[in-house]
């Protein structure tokens, strides 16, 4: 086949694995609602990608860095779309039900910050070992999981706070 189709069944083997993971692990998630749901949910998404890329497979890793690439373009947007948006809708609506008083409007950009801050820990990761003077390894992923989840978790809930109308 093409380079194209190539590139595309590389993409698809690896995302649907993890989309099982993420799944699966959705699906360990109470139904309850409130911040703590908001942070199981977040969690249940980026955990396992974090985990896959961290976890010592080289396939997953360098993976990782071509989705961080590809997704700060449309040039692969119908790909990505095809193979991550039925996973990425469970999402949503899993996060939409744990923040009932919120926009979905507001749930989708949220959970689209969070999923742009995940790609990212895999570009440029050398810059924190210049910015902290090699305190902190760039390629330390584990290490930046749960400072990570707690950023976004925090945004998460910032940009999801229903607005409620101002008295006349």
């Amino acid at each position: 086949g093409t380079k194209e189709a190539l590139f595309e069944a590389v993409i698809a083997r690896r995302i649907s694995a993890l989309n099982t993971c993420r799944c699966e692990a959705l699906n360990e998630v109470s139904a309850d609602a409130g911040p703590d749901a908001v942070a199981a949910i977040l969690s249940a998404f980026v955990r396992p990608y974090l985990n896959l890329a961290a976890g010592g497979d080289d396939g997953w890793t360098s993976y990782a860095k071509l989705i961080a690439q590809i997704s700060q373009s449309n040039r692969h947007l119908p790909l990505l779309q095809m193979h991550m948006d039925e996973t990425a809708q469970l999402f949503i609506t899993a996060l939409h039900r744990a923040l009932p008083r919120a926009s979905r409007n507001d749930v989708v950009r949220a959970f689209l910050f969070t999923a742009a801050l995940m790609v990212s820990v895999f570009s440029g990761v050398a810059r924190i070992d210049g910015l902290t003077q090699g305190s902190i390894a760039g390629c330390d992923i584990e290490g930046a999981i749960k400072p990570m989840l707690s950023y976004s978790i925090a945004g998460f809930l910032e940009v999801c706070k229903p607005v409620h109308p101002s008295p006349p």
